[in-house]
Parts: structure tokens; C-alpha cells; sequence
């Protein structure tokens, strides 16, 4: 699974198991995104907030293990930008978001690890193909939303 783990920490979900046809009982307990996902044995390649903003978690999976991911080192720069004047225009809601994504851009040109070129991604044989989305993602959609399903067998 892709995502930041500060926020599938943060995300508070509702869990339903299915007691028959159209039938649904919510669980006693709620729980958030991170411990539903770890308890199902899935595990977290984590994101910064700059690569969540720069659409890294919206690729589309083609195929077991391989994905089509945005191209996100070439968005980084657009997205810095529109968020340093969103953060001039509107420093309570902006400014603590921008002062995080150039953390983040800083701490990722020093890896170079900007996804899909992660270790993880790797590590799991993820055989991952770049598309430069400037286009689409300018639309605020990314790999995945901004195209048709595909059906596999």
C-alpha cells in the first residue's frame, strides 16, 4: 500500500462485516487506516505530504506488480510554487503545509527518492513506468483518475 502514514494514522475509519445479501453490521469498534491496512497484512510504502500533493499515490496498477506512476520530480517544483502563494494569500491555512512540503522537498533531493523511485518500490518487484502528467495533473487528477478502467483477468 501507498500513502502517508501520518495521515492513514490520523484517518478514522467505520468497519461493516457483511451478515448476508445486502446485509451489514458495523463493528463495535472503529479504528484508523494504518492498523485496518496492518492488520490485514498489507505494508506501508510511506509518502511525504510533497508527494502526496504531487499526485504519487494516484498511479495505475496495469498488471500484478506493475503500475504507471506520475512522474512526480518533474510536479514538485509547480506544486512548491502554488503552495508558496496559496501560503502569501493565506498564511493560517497555507503556511505550516508549505514550510513541510520544502522539508520534504529538501530532505527527498538529498535521496532522490521521490516515488515510484523509493527503495520499497524495489524491494517489492514493482516494475514501475514513468508518465510526465504535467498536462493532467495541472486538472488536479493524476495516472489513475484521470484515465479509463482497464479490465484484467
Amino acid at each position: 500500500m501507498v500513502g502517508s502514514e501520518l495521515l492513514l494514522k490520523r484517518a478514522r475509519v467505520e468497519v461493516y462485516h457483511r451478515e448476508g445479501q445486502g446485509s451489514y453490521r458495523k463493528a463495535k469498534t472503529e479504528t484508523t487506516l494504518h492498523d485496518y491496512i496492518t492488520k490485514k497484512g498489507f505494508n506501508i510504502v510511506n509518502l511525504t505530504t510533497l508527494e502526496q500533493l504531487s499526485y504519487a499515490s494516484n498511479f495505475l496498477c496495469v498488471k500484478d506488480g506493475t503500475i504507471l506512476a506520475v512522474e512526480v520530480d518533474r510536479l514538485v517544483k509547480n506544486v512548491l510554487h502554488g503552495l508558496e502563494s496559496e501560503a502569501k494569500h493565506n498564511p493560517v491555512r497555507y503556511g505550516k503545509l508549505f514550510e513541510q512540503a520544502m522539508k520534504d522537498y529538501h530532505g527527498l533531493q538529498g535521496t532522490a527518492e521521490f516515488l515510484p523511485h523509493k527503495r520499497e518500490i524495489y524491494q517489492y518487484g514493482i516494475d514501475a513506468f514513468l508518465l510526465i502528467l504535467t498536462n493532467l495533473t495541472g486538472g488536479f487528477g493524476g495516472a489513475h483518475c484521470m484515465t479509463a478502467a482497464l479490465e484484467r483477468s
